[in-house]
């Protein structure tokens, strides 16, 4: 018998949530600072439950042995051997079930908190739990297998209990929240095309180097007025903020089409700022409600525009929208 788990059909639980970056993506990469929350709106449940034979996995995409699992499933694979090896466990007579109601390629974390919620459940089946640095360890070598050498910003969101600033190779940063108002999330349905829009940078950056630097710093001073806006209160200001890192992002070439267009029917339903969220060239946007009344008429706008989903996130993290 395993640790924690009892007969066949006692499963060990794991849970993680998806992540929203509010300022700084790509020039996190750059030195810069990023400000990012959870978004406790979407989940991942991760299950271990015992079976015979080699390790299995099972998830709306396969079903089958980890060693057959596709690619996209990698960060997966590796969080589930690398904390099987870590907790000195056998790679058998295990089978890992995962739930995930984060949608896959919108920038919002998927990969992380599939991991995270992984690492969870298979600590869990052994009677223990990891610790932070543990914890974020395991989910950032998941992350490097999904997406080279990562920022490690999405590891930290998806762990994350409140808003923060991140600044890469240090501790997260709690920013508490000094007002409160609501983030709409926006899917456009489009794949977020992160690879190609970090590489797109880099190439930017070669060849235009004052320019594109330049847009980091201008980037990094964002974030922190976001963060100083985020602390005092100052919900327009935070707005104002999330616009101009838009335009910003604009510059570099990151931005879409169908993010364009929600952003922009997000602003004239009231939105007091609205961005894209992620890595970009698809994916997902943000845009910033005063309340959860206008939260509401935002989403309705952002559905019309051809939104496929839409979700809200208080900004006082732990508060249901």
């Amino acid at each position: 018998m395993i640790g924690g788990l009892g007969h066949d059909r006692t499963a060990a639980i794991g849970y993680a949530h998806a992540k929203i970056i509010l300022v700084g993506e790509h020039a996190v990469v750059y030195g810069q600072p990023a400000l990012a929350m959870p978004l406790q709106a979407l989940t991942v449940r991760a299950a271990i439950l015992r079976a015979k034979g080699p390790l299995a996995l099972e998830c709306p995409i396969f079903a089958g042995p980890l060693r057959e699992a596709p690619v996209e499933l990698s960060g997966v694979a590796t969080a589930f051997t690398a904390t099987l090896d870590r907790l000195g466990m056998r790679r058998a007579d295990l089978l890992l079930r995962l739930r995930s109601s984060v949608p896959p390629a919108r920038g919002l974390g998927s990969s992380a908190a599939s991991a995270a919620a992984v690492v969870r459940a298979v600590y869990e089946s052994v009677g223990a739990a990891a610790d932070a640095r543990e914890l974020r360890g395991l989910v950032d070598l998941a992350e490097d297998q999904v997406h080279g050498t990562a920022s490690g910003v999405d590891s930290a969101g998806v762990l994350a209990e409140g808003p923060f600033l991140f600044r890469t190779g240090q501790q997260p940063e709690p920013v508490p929240a000094g007002a409160g108002a609501v983030l709409l999330i926006g899917d456009t349905g489009c794949s977020a095309e992160t690879r190609t829009a970090v590489a797109e940078v880099r190439q930017r950056l070669d060849s235009r180097a004052q320019e594109v630097l330049g847009t980091m710093a201008e980037l990094g001073d964002l974030t922190r007025f976001a963060e100083a806006a985020l602390r005092a209160g100052d919900i327009p200001g935070l707005g104002r903020a999330l616009d101009a890192a838009q335009r910003a992002l604009e510059s570099l070439g990151v931005s879409h089409p169908l993010v364009h267009r929600l952003v922009q029917r997000a602003r004239k339903a009231g939105a007091l700022g609205a961005k894209l969220t992620g890595g970009g060239l698809g994916g997902a946007m943000i845009a910033l409600a005063a309340d959860d009344e206008a939260a509401r008429s935002i989403a309705q706008a952002l559905r019309d525009e051809g939104a496929v989903d839409t979700w809200r996130q208080p900004i006082a993290v732990g508060v249901q929208a």
